[in-house]
């Protein structure tokens, strides 16, 4: 079954919203949502606390790539995005 995708805004390389022809681009919105999570902090969602993989947090921490690639997961499959969909475009890399 293929998947479904997830149409919204589109966003730039610099988190922009992109405009074409005077209008809002839509796109599959499924890459900005996973960077979105990837930057956003826990409690920054006013509608959910708990979004958030705190990656400018984490940037200088100590933890383990198997550590994060599971934190990016379980935002994803919370977020309804097919995990095994996205995992190959998400390069991760931690220490260990």
């Amino acid at each position: 079954m293929a998947e479904r995708q997830r149409r919204d805004l589109m966003l730039g390389d610099d988190g922009d919203l992109v405009i074409r022809n005077g209008d809002f681009a839509v796109a599959d919105a499924t890459t900005d949502d996973v960077a979105l999570l990837l930057l956003t902090s826990k409690g920054e969602h006013m509608l959910d606390a708990f979004v958030g993989c705190d990656m400018p947090r984490r940037m200088n921490g100590v933890i383990s790539r198997s550590q994060l690639q599971r934190i990016v997961r379980l935002q994803a499959e919370r977020d309804g995005i097919n995990w095994d969909a996205v995992r190959d475009g998400i390069n991760i890399i931690g220490r260990g």
